[in-house]
């Protein structure tokens, strides 16, 4: 059967008095003003799309023209984001058109365009490029290069792999997509691959160093930390004990690999010789120095030395400021660790006005919408939370949360983040039913993320459980806690450190429960995992001393909670005489242990004169 057609498609339709389907006509005048409509916006979207076109042309002619520097990049991307279309494919058609001339170019040409286009990224710092560096990707560019030097003499070469990963770090750094360093760890690994230690040493300790990194920044520190030790003995040797910059970097990266695996007491006499051989090496106000000060703090940080810390954070910043400036982004590491150092000596007042210096220059390099302001607002309400600032701490939490979103999508796992730090915000003001849902949707993000049993969502279990107890829903947060152990245990087995963290976050849970006994076991065993990752004498075995003395305490057992207690002021007083400043649990524990030996009968003149010997008074 033919389709029916135009005229018979109304033939029962009402009629006017000539004949004609009242509808149908409508409908062809209605027709008529619609093909109008779209000629018109047809001609209007050829005059924009010309425009558009002429606008880009004009950049690409301007960027094809300029040197390619990292200022000048950025330039061109904000104007390449005012038009409506097709950035990446304005750039795509630039990368096209360079393509003929650098495929007949020998490797040092090519490593040099892509060192032009990458615009110094391998200085590792931040530049905002994500749209040109993704165009990069994108169109296979670095790979359509590369490939086509596999095919002649001398294969791939080495500067173009490094840039390749320099540039692809610099898109995690953008965006925080794992993949990206992934990629930049294959680069690297393809670079060193090219390198031999005994023909040119230089060479493969720098594509070593590349892969080294990479690693660190993946969580696979072990494999860091052998890349590290292999290229500290190579230029050990090429530096014939000479105070080799070189030699420092290397000591300072394995430093701070040991401070990510928990071994501050190892990685501080590297850190000390790297700042040494700096200081040696440059004048003491370079700014290479001020690096190596950042590094060491760190690691006074992780030993709780918060007076040293701030000593050497203070001339860091000295010397950052006298070489950029007060507000210039060279000064950014420097400013945000005297925030973190005096947030740790529990003075959030006067950390404030660096966390918000930090916050007005990444406002200055990366615009007020992009993830690094996000995660430096979070640092802002986390100080206005620390000081009772609940009304101020909830908008910066919330406009945290709207940049991350915008900028990274709603199942970002920034965004998880995100909302259980305002979760946090809500459970502490006592808004338990605001609070649930948003723990909720950052616990369903990681899954998604990471899978239903994976370590990534052990954190937001735990912030979800914290909730419901504060809710007195204990049951069902013990679940999730329980759930939060299982998991850190299959994946690190039972001695790691978070393993502690995990077993002492369930045992203060069921201290408050119908069964506290059921607490013991978890805090002696975290407290043996303490002592055999940190030592006997370190702060953190005297927190957990004092944790469980307070549950001997709940269990009626003041005798045996006695001399736990004792020691874990012995632990503290001890680190507050040697530090030169009183650890910040010092007093409380002090209180804890004198109203212990009153409970034990024992008059308030003995548990002070007790108390005077532990100390050391």
């Amino acid at each position: 059967m033919s389709p029916r057609s135009e005229s018979n498609r109304d033939d029962d339709a009402p009629r006017q008095a000539n004949g004609a389907p009242k509808t149908g006509r409508r409908q062809r005048v209605f027709r008529g003003i619609w093909i109008i409509l779209v000629l018109a916006g047809i001609g209007w979207g050829i005059h924009t799309s010309r425009k558009r076109d002429a606008r880009i042309r004009e950049i690409e002619l301007d960027l094809a023209a300029s040197e390619m520097t990292s200022p000048a990049l950025a330039a061109y991307e904000d104007r390449f984001r005012e038009l409506r279309d097709g950035p990446t494919a304005a750039i795509t058609r630039i990368l096209r058109a360079d393509l003929p001339a650098i495929l007949g170019k020998d490797a040092e040409v090519i490593s040099r365009i892509l060192d032009l286009k990458a615009a110094a990224l391998a200085a590792g710092r931040d530049t905002p490029l994500p749209v040109i560096l993704r165009a990069l990707f994108a169109t296979g560019y670095y790979e359509g290069v590369l490939d086509e030097g596999k095919k002649r003499p001398g294969g791939r070469s080495v500067a173009g792999l490094l840039t390749m990963g320099a540039a692809a770090r610099a898109l995690y750094n953008s965006t925080s997509d794992r993949q990206y360093l992934e990629r930049a760890l294959v680069y690297s690994q393809e670079a060193a691959a090219l390198t031999d230690p005994e023909r040119d040493s230089v060479a493969w300790s720098d594509c070593q160093l590349s892969v080294a990194l990479m690693l660190h920044d993946l969580g696979r520190h072990a494999g860091a930390e052998t890349a590290l030790r292999s290229i500290l003995e190579v230029r050990e040797k090429s530096s014939g004990g000479s105070n080799d910059p070189r030699l420092a970097q290397a000591l300072s990266h394995l430093s701070q690999v040991l401070v990510a695996t928990k071994r501050p007491a190892d990685a501080e006499p590297l850190s000390r010789r790297a700042l040494a051989i700096t200081e040696a090496a440059f004048a003491k106000d370079h700014p290479d120095v001020a690096r190596r000060l950042n590094d060491l703090i760190a690691i006074l940080n992780a030993t709780n030395r918060p007076r040293e810390a701030e000593t050497l954070v203070r001339r860091a910043l000295a010397i950052d400021e006298a070489r950029y400036g007060a507000d210039h982004p060279g000064v950014l590491a420097s400013v945000s660790n005297l925030a973190g150092v005096l947030v740790a000596a529990g003075r959030p007042d006067e950390a404030e006005p660096f966390v918000r210096r930090a916050l007005a220059i990444e406002e200055s390099i990366y615009g007020k919408h992009h993830p690094k302001v996000a995660s430096r607002l979070n640092d802002l309400a986390q100080l206005r939370l620390a000081t009772n600032h609940f009304a101020e701490a909830e908008p910066l939490l919330r406009r945290a949360l709207e940049i991350t979103e915008m900028s990274r999508g709603s199942y970002h796992i920034e965004v998880a983040a995100r909302l259980s730090s305002l979760a946090g915000m809500l459970q502490e003001a006592g808004r338990l039913e605001e609070a649930e849902p948003l723990a909720r949707r950052a616990l369903a993000i990681a899954e998604i993320r990471y899978g239903r049993n994976q370590p990534g969502i052990v954190p937001h279990l735990s912030n979800l459980a914290h909730v419901l107890k504060a809710a007195h829903r204990h049951t069902e947060a013990v679940g999730l806690l329980r759930q939060a152990l299982a998991i850190d245990e299959a994946k690190y087995g039972k001695d790691h450190p978070n393993i502690a963290v995990r077993s002492n976050n369930l045992a203060a849970l069921l201290k408050d429960s119908d069964n506290p006994a059921d607490a013991e076991p978890l805090m002696r065993r975290a407290l043996a995992i303490d002592e055999a990752t940190y030592g006997p004498d370190h702060p953190d075995v005297a927190t957990g001393l004092n944790n469980l003395a307070q549950l001997l305490k709940k269990l009626h057992r003041p005798a045996d909670a006695e001399p736990v207690l004792r020691r874990a002021l012995g632990i503290l007083a001890k680190h507050s005489r040697t530090s030169r400043q009183q650890h910040p649990s010092l007093a409380a524990v002090k209180r804890n242990y004198a109203q212990l030996l009153l409970e034990l009968g024992h008059k308030a003149e003995v548990a002070r004169d007790r108390i005077r010997q532990i100390m050391g008074e």
